[in-house]
């Protein structure tokens, strides 16, 4: 007989796509312990109370419940939350375009390097001034001052961007 499904809590640390519709996840388990899981087109993946694809599954998120096969390896069930995000605010310092990065100054402290995922991805950055939202990365210059952005802190990708108000420069 097989021995019962093992519970699961942790985050994603890791990612490695297997092809053919199979990928493994590397977890940090809430007691610090790392392993690896076995997810495929089986795996109940649910985020928000829906279910979902592995496709949705991303680095930062957490597994608040999930079952898997001790033997195989293979998860059952997961559920996932999203990651916990960091707040910077400052002022860009510098954006590059080729490699979806900003650099944000705070006021106090190191500069923060943020990435943005790409234009069409499902889970793009959400960037807004004033009245005007959807903005994209090619909106953003060296000087604009970020009001509050929100982004995850183990892969440094915006979840939402606030800009300030650019100053009016015609007298």
């Amino acid at each position: 007989s097989s021995p019962p499904l093992a519970p699961i809590h942790g985050t994603i640390t890791g990612i490695t796509d297997n092809g053919q519709g199979t990928m493994r996840a590397t977890i940090t388990t809430n007691k610090l312990d790392i392993g690896d899981i076995l997810v495929d087109a089986n795996t109940q993946v649910v985020l928000g109370g829906k279910s979902v694809g592995i496709n949705r599954l991303a680095l930062g998120q957490r597994i608040v419940n999930g079952s898997y096969c001790p033997i195989t390896g293979k998860a059952e069930r997961l559920t996932v939350q999203p990651p916990r995000s960091s707040r910077i605010s400052g002022e860009i310092t510098l954006v590059e375009e080729y490699l979806s990065a900003i650099t944000i100054q705070p006021r106090r402290g190191d500069p923060v390097i943020l990435l943005f995922p790409q234009t069409d991805h499902p889970d793009r950055a959400m960037i807004t001034r004033q009245n005007k939202r959807d903005l994209k990365l090619s909106n953003l210059t060296a000087g604009d001052r970020v009001r509050a952005a929100f982004y995850n802190p183990t892969t440094n990708r915006v979840l939402r961007m606030v800009l300030a108000p650019k100053p009016d420069l015609d007298y």
